[in-house]
């Protein structure tokens, strides 16, 4: 048994190297085995005295025996210059930053600890560098001492917290702050700060929040918003220095909407974890989806809260609530599972560690109230503040709040795959009959679900726990799963009892999510999915009309010979939603605009007139307009759009031009896009992007494979220790995987993240069907 107490790390940085010391204090029963990888420990000492110590493979095995005190120990080690976990190289034109990542398990890049997350302790850190460079950290800094043309900058002292969350920057930062009533301050590579005064808003607003309904103050006495320019994740939430890709971070007031709402959810999600996952941790790597799925769902809350005309809770379902649900019907696993390797580890930052579980807490809350679920809540991280729990303490502190049996509807929750499809029909006595049955994409074993039911029967609302196979309800008109708060899909024998029980708009999109994942399984023909895709063609709301045009656009981009019908649906809505206001209208609207534009290359040409306007254009449109301009222009559009990437200075710009490129008709133009990639022109955290975008449009598609192809042992080398190949894998083999045979051999070729790989052999099997 280990117990460990406190860090003290003195390092000094010459360059992209590094030596010091790591003084830890703890207590052993038995030899001590620290984690370190890429490190040239040089001695270990305890008490003054050399400790003999040998290194296997990744871990230092030092011969303790039975101690209690302060070991020493010297190392020195390189700055990764490739990878981007770790410590590890972020550059930017005209210099670079330091910067780390460690979750799940890179703190044993950055110096030999014991890292795991249950191991919390308290970090002194003390950093030598040029006296020209800044330093950031989790605290803020207590002294500066210079050395000539060196510096050695002293932090305070953290609190207790896990070893991944640690966290250090060096370079040279622009910052700006939020006044606030502590420090409140965005960090960014020289010349970006200016796009960060937005986000700095949502963090405060977010941390009052937080604070109002947690019932619990920050702990830390600053906030560092730290934007890096090149970054594995979207962004991470070490305590006190959070850090973010710069497009998760960095918008300004031309910005688009979707942008500024993505960020929005970006910095909310993070700062939750400061109270959920950094003041409270799972004990181990197998509760890593409580910490993920709160923060998700508290991120949305706190969105609906402080931005009410932004309907989040409806881009909670479309986004969250969609994805995991089509994620759990194909190759999946229970949102708990039991880990132990670090592959495995990162095998689970996945829709279900992350939508599921939240889509999963958002149902218990409707089931028990929202002021129980608070109460409940607020108790289980006081209870906990500095500690590490399982997620059956949280359900424990919800059970006890709510007076209702959390801990049993959970526990099946978490420890089953799969979820539901309750069927609606009428029995023979004339009541409405439900029955349940697992829904799954892939044959998968049959299983009954706890399911907290919602239901409108005749105008009545209603709400009942089903956990067998049938149940009866008395009356004619039925809704079930009110405002989509339920995880299960629900099938209507007749449809018309849905219709005339008044739907809400989030209802209405249930409805079409749900036929449309009955149209990849098989239940419904596609004729009967036409028949209600026509039905909803005069949809007055943006989130089921977006369901339905985003569902077409997919469809064409598998066939569009077969749903040629998509450009008629989407040019209906687009003629009628031309003159709308709000921004989630406006929003819906440029993405059909984008969609129509690749689809028809008449209408591409009449919308990239607009392009002579870009700066004076609505911030939503300038992603289609890009679109449009390329499917029109070809050769000359090209040639532009490459001179405005190249002269842009934000990811947010870059990426637009990009993925405008990525939709040129013209193969050799896509081929010359994506090798910008190899001559460094491209962020290495943007390739995937570029991959994914180059495989979903069909004109892309042959060309972007036989690069992908051509690349891949380059681009695996880059994402080395994370399953990163899987997922692009299993975003892009649906696609490419229609026409390449080679595509499912190349798949199975893919070293990490085999569980995201099975995904796409399997949505890849659907779409093939659709043929």
């Amino acid at each position: 048994m280990v117990e460990v107490s406190s860090y003290e790390i003195n390092l000094s940085f010459k360059e992209l190297h590094y030596q010091g010391t790591v003084k830890i204090t703890l207590s052993t029963d038995e030899d001590l085995f620290l984690d370190s990888v890429n490190h040239d420990v040089k001695s270990v000492k305890a008490d003054g005295r050399e400790l003999p110590f040998s290194r296997e493979g990744d871990i230092i095995h030092i011969k303790t025996g039975k101690f209690s005190g302060t070991l020493e120990v010297q190392f020195e080690a390189d700055v990764d210059q490739d990878g981007i976990v770790g410590i590890y190289k972020a550059p930017y034109e005209g210099g670079y930053m330091i910067s780390t990542q460690f979750e799940a398990n890179y703190a044993r890049r950055f110096i030999p600890c014991i890292d795991d997350p249950s191991k919390k302790a308290k970090f002194l850190l003390t950093v030598e560098v040029d006296k020209n460079k800044d330093v950031i950290s989790n605290m803020p800094v207590k002294e500066v001492i210079e050395k000539g043309d060196r510096k050695i900058v002293k932090f305070h002292e953290t609190p207790k917290m896990s070893t991944y969350l640690l966290y250090l920057g060096i370079g040279n930062f622009e910052e700006i702050k939020e006044e606030f009533r502590f420090p409140l301050i965005l960090a960014t590579a020289p010349g970006k700060s200016v796009r960060g005064k937005f986000s700095l808003r949502i963090a405060k607003e977010s941390i009052e929040f937080y604070e109002n309904y947690f019932s619990i103050p920050y702990q830390l006495p600053k906030m560092h918003l730290i934007a890096v320019p090149e970054f594995s994740a979207g962004a991470m939430e070490n305590w006190g220095a959070i850090t973010f890709r710069e497009i998760a971070l960095l918008v300004s007031d031309k910005s688009p909407f979707s942008l500024k709402r993505r960020v929005s959810i970006t910095v909310a999600h993070e700062l939750a974890h400061q109270w959920f996952g950094d003041l409270v941790t799972m004990k181990w790597w197998d509760d890593l989806w409580l910490n993920e799925s709160f923060a998700t769902f508290m991120s949305h809350k706190a969105l609906e809260d402080i931005r009410k005309d932004w309907d989040a809770m409806g881009y909670f379902v479309s986004i969250e609530t969609a994805e995991a649900m089509e994620r759990d019907s194909l190759f999946t696993h229970p949102i708990h599972v039991t880990v132990k390797t670090p592959d495995e580890i990162e095998e689970i930052f996945d829709d279900i560690s992350y939508g599921k579980g939240a889509s999963i807490l958002r149902m218990i809350e409707a089931y028990i109230g929202k002021e129980n679920f608070k109460k409940g809540v607020s108790e289980y991280l006081r209870k906990f503040s500095f500690s590490n729990a399982k997620a059956s303490d949280l359900w424990t502190s919800l059970s006890q709040a709510s007076g209702k049996d959390v801990n049993s509807i959970m526990e099946e929750w978490i420890t089953h795959e799969g979820y539901p499809m309750l069927r609606v029909s009428r029995s023979e006595g004339g009541k409405v009959r439900i029955t349940q049955e697992r829904f799954s994409l892939v044959k998968a074993e049959d299983r009954l679900y706890m399911v907290p039911v919602t239901a409108i029967v005749d105008g009545k609302q209603t709400q009942f726990l089903m956990d067998g196979k049938e149940t009866y309800l008395e009356g004619k008109k039925v809704k079930l799963n009110l405002d989509r708060t339920g995880f299960y899909r629900v099938f209507y024998e007749d449809l018309e009892s849905f219709f005339q029980s008044d739907p809400n708009p989030m209802e209405r999109w249930g409805l079409i999510n749900d036929y449309f994942a009955f149209l990849l399984k098989g239940i419904i023909t596609p004729e009967e999915y036409v028949y209600l895709v026509k039905r909803m063609e005069s949809e007055e709301h943006y989130l089921p009309a977006g369901e339905v045009a985003s569902q077409l656009t997919l469809l064409y981009n598998i066939n569009s010979d077969k749903w040629s019908l998509a450009k008629d649906i989407i040019s209906n809505y687009v003629a009628k939603w031309e003159n709308r206001k709000s921004d989630v209208d406006r929003q819906t609207y440029a993405s059909m605009i984008a969609s129509l534009s690749y689809m028809d290359r008449d209408f591409a040409a009449k919308v990239s007139t607009m392009m002579d306007n870009m700066e004076s254009l609505v911030p939503e449109m300038k992603d289609a307009v890009v679109i449009a301009y390329s499917v029109a222009k070809g050769e000359k559009g090209f040639e532009k759009l490459m001179e405005m990437y190249k002269n842009s200075k934000f990811d947010e710009e870059k990426l637009r031009y990009l993925k405008g490129m990525l939709a040129s008709h013209e193969p050799h133009l896509i081929a010359n896009t994506l090798n910008m990639s190899l001559s460094g022109e491209v962020k290495k955290q943007d390739i995937p992007f570029m991959v994914i975008w180059g495989s979903i449009y069909p004109r892309a598609r042959d060309v972007t494979w036989e690069w992908f192809k051509a690349h891949m042992e380059r681009i695996s080398k880059y994402y080395e220790g994370t399953p990163r190949m899987g997922v692009i894998m299993s975003n892009i083999l649906p696609f490419v995987g229609l026409k390449h045979e080679d595509a499912l051999d190349i798949a199975s070729e893919i070293k990490s993240g085999k569980s995201f790989v099975e995904v796409g052999k399997q949505k890849l099997e659907l779409y093939r069907k659709l043929l």
